[in-house]
């Protein structure tokens, strides 16, 4: 059982960090806040079973902290810590699902309660994740990130459309694997990188949103949409991502073209990518190979130089990638359908010839 405190008073913390046996139940606490906003972003992050919170705190209350709670984590228990003046407060608490209350100041005996509710909501957590196993597991994850990496849309419309419906889940047990899908999702665009604005407070709205849908078939659907949109989302990421590799490897190409160990190899390496990898985008995107695009560039820059006739064919060999000048010569007699001397020799007659 993973859990989070948040207390302004970080001697409560300090205090229930070091009293709390939390081998002995099993539960592990994953930090603490002194906030209800610093708690909602560690929450939001971890998905936290349980979270022991003040009511009066500074930039989120605790009321406020068990509102955003209770529309986005259905299966996050809170315990409350409150004063003896605060009974209005934990009225209003119990709107969004809090049960158990601990009254402030905190002694041994209230330590001992606390951690007896502790022990009882790690078995039932335990319980609750055996039961979700059946329907969310490593299984489904894989195939979820599998589907967005390939923006395979037709999983997702599989899933949602037959698959979900089958399992014949109540709208309680939907919505929470809504969110937990929902949750990965996001967790996913993170670690590729892409910037959604505010991550954490789109991903907020958006289980907002999925809070206040009151039909499975409402919550489901929402979360297909959701899906499909960030298929979308990845392959934009993707599709930005090969442009940029195709034009490195071009711009590479054009700086370092008189490399006599320029390579598709030294290019990759460069990239820190396979070389299959940079071949196969390049000729997908570019429509030529990376062989040939080096040679068709050398000849280009060869044809070039040779309009400077102080500059012997012997050098520009060099000049342009080409250790030995029979081949060059025969690499750009195979491109332009000329030798390099006829070629030059067709240019000084141009040049000289009278309009």
């Amino acid at each position: 059982m993973k859990v989070i405190i948040v207390d302004d008073d970080w001697m409560v913390c300090e205090g229930l960090k070091k009293v709390i046996p939390w081998d002995e139940i099993h539960a592990e606490l994953l930090g603490t806040a002194s906030n209800g906003l610093e708690a909602l972003q560690i929450a939001i992050k971890e998905s936290p079973d349980l979270i022991i919170s003040d009511i009066k705190m500074p930039v989120m209350n605790g009321l406020e902290l068990c509102e955003n709670i209770y529309k986005s984590m259905v299966d996050t228990h809170i315990i409350l810590l409150s004063a003896h003046d605060e009974f209005e407060y934990a009225r209003e608490a119990m709107k969004y699902g809090v049960r158990d209350f601990i009254v402030k100041p905190i002694n041994r005996n209230k330590i001992n309660q606390l951690i007896v509710h502790m022990r009882e909501l790690a078995e039932k957590t335990n319980t609750k994740k055996s039961f979700y196993a059946t329907y969310y597991n490593t299984d489904l994850e894989k195939s979820f990130i599998a589907a967005l990496k390939n923006s395979d849309q037709d999983f997702f419309k599989n899933y949602f459309d037959d698959i979900l419906p089958s399992l014949n889940l109540n709208i309680s047990d939907s919505k929470e694997l809504c969110i937990k899908l929902v949750n990965m999702l996001f967790d996913y665009v993170l670690e590729l990188g892409i910037n959604l604005d505010d991550n954490f407070a789109f991903k907020k709205d958006v289980l907002d949103v999925l809070y206040h849908k009151k039909t499975r078939k409402d919550i489901e659907l929402y979360v297909s949409n959701i899906c499909l949109d960030f298929v979308q989302l990845t392959m934009t990421k993707k599709n930005a991502r090969i442009d940029s590799t195709v034009d490195y490897v071009k711009r590479y190409i054009h700086e370092h073209f008189a490399d006599v160990n320029l390579s598709v190899a030294s290019i990759s390496d460069q990239l820190q990518l396979t070389s299959s990898y940079v071949s196969a985008i390049f000729s997908q995107t570019a429509r030529v190979n990376i062989k040939t695009f080096i040679t068709d560039y050398r000849v280009k820059k060869a044809c070039e130089l040779m309009e400077n006739p102080a500059i012997k064919l012997s050098t520009l060999c060099d000049a342009v990638g080409f250790e030995d000048p029979h081949y060059f010569s025969k690499v750009f007699k195979k491109v332009m359908g000329i030798t390099p001397t006829e070629y030059r020799n067709l240019k000084r007659g141009e040049s000289g010839r009278v309009h």
